[in-house]
């Protein structure tokens, strides 16, 4: 069966929406929409700034829905606005602390690949800054507000959340663009020597280049599982925009060791959105059976609320099962190993069990993995490796 007539009716409209953007014609919705879900679909898949397209065929959209619909579009837009106004201010306020701060995703993505600061949404702000400067880094944005207190500071595995008493979404502030230096490294992404300029509420702000944005944009979607929409409308605009050297892309996915994660995202334009592969694209099948392996997975990803977290997701497919393709779609083992270890890193809960001497540090791995094991017991294996944020 094909794989886009495996998934529910709301997926699919949303699908077809996010192709209409890109000149295919939209048709009229299945009579078995369920508009209430299609709603909740839309905010769970962070697609509300996408939405004109069906909001330009009202005849086909019930009335209520419609106006809720045109709510949210509004709503997210005046939060993008709001957003794009603290982006500028935070990273003025780094630069003339003299630290190089790149903004990753959100409003600058949304220009960069889209062309426009409202075309997505976001549920924080990103920023980069080189290694030596994230000591200097949070001292400045505590000036500005984020991580004053201990309870406004959260420890993820590849970055730093930093919350603002006021401010409605917080900052993540990243040294490394994966969850460990060795799965993504920079010295081949070369993010700060690549980076570009693009306008955000009227200021110059800086972003990773278009071909590491691109490639990002894949390995993320892919870390993800693709289980929200708006990553594929990234890498959608990628595939569109003429500022993306596909050539350049193949090049470093081939050097990072990620052509698989790349492969996965052409199948899904080719099989969701029935969008074909740009120039300099590598060609099918390059990357192995394992992209194959993950699309077909795809109608257990992407399934109607209740939606839930990365953990839900995760709890539907297996964790372990995630795991394994997470593996497989790396080429390098260093970054396979690193992965793992990731995985097995000790938490703040692990060393809160048993008090060990520091000479015996070492041994909290073995607690870890012991936590890990009982967990996935326990729960079925469902919850048995946490993939994302740590506790």
């Amino acid at each position: 069966m094909e794989l886009k007539a495996q998934l529910p009716p709301e997926i699919r409209l949303l699908l077809d929406v996010l192709a209409a953007g890109y000149g295919t014609p939209l048709p009229p919705p299945a009579p078995t929409i369920d508009w209430d879900g299609l709603l909740q679909c839309v905010r769970h898949h962070r697609l509300a700034p996408m939405m004109k397209p069906l909001l330009r065929q009202p005849a086909h959209v019930p009335g209520p829905v419609l106006t809720r619909l045109e709510s949210l579009w509004r709503k997210v837009a005046m939060q993008t606005l709001t957003t794009n106004a603290e982006v500028v201010r935070v990273t003025a306020a780094l630069e003339a602390a003299g630290i190089e701060v790149l903004v990753l995703k959100g409003p600058a993505l949304a220009v960069l690949l889209h062309g426009d600061p409202s075309r997505r949404s976001m549920r924080d702000i990103d920023l980069l800054v080189r290694p030596g400067a994230a000591e200097a880094a949070r001292a400045v944005l505590a000036d500005c507000g984020y991580g004053q207190r201990p309870e406004m500071i959260e420890t993820h595995y590849n970055a730093v959340e930093l919350r603002h008493p006021s401010r409605p979404l917080p900052i993540e502030l990243h040294v490394h663009l994966a969850d460990s230096e060795a799965i993504l490294p920079t010295s081949v992404l070369l993010p700060f020597e690549t980076a570009t300029d693009v306008t955000i509420g009227g200021r110059t702000v800086r972003t990773l280049g278009p071909e590491a944005a691109t490639t990002f944009a894949a390995f993320h979607g892919g870390k993800h599982l693709w289980a929200r929409l708006f990553w594929l409308a990234d890498f959608a605009a990628a595939s569109r925009s003429p500022a993306v050297d596909w050539a350049a892309v193949t090049d470093l996915s081939g050097r990072l060791g990620i052509l698989p994660q790349l492969e996965v995202g052409f199948l899904l334009l080719d099989r969701l959105l029935g969008m074909a592969r740009p120039e300099g694209a590598p060609a099918p099948g390059t990357a192995g059976r394992v992209a194959g392996r993950v699309v077909a997975a795809i109608p257990e990803i992407l399934t109607v609320p209740p939606m839930g977290d990365h953990q839900a997701v995760l709890r539907r497919i297996g964790p372990l099962r995630a795991l394994g393709w997470e593996l497989a779609l790396q080429r390098h083992w260093r970054s396979r190993w690193a992965t793992l270890r990731s995985r097995l890193l000790p938490t703040e809960t692990d060393r809160g069990l048993v008090a060990l001497p520091a000479r015996m540090d070492f041994l909290y791995y073995g607690v870890r993995a012991a936590r890990v094991a009982f967990g996935a017991v326990r729960r079925g294996w469902t919850n048995g490796l946490k993939l994302g944020r740590r506790r």
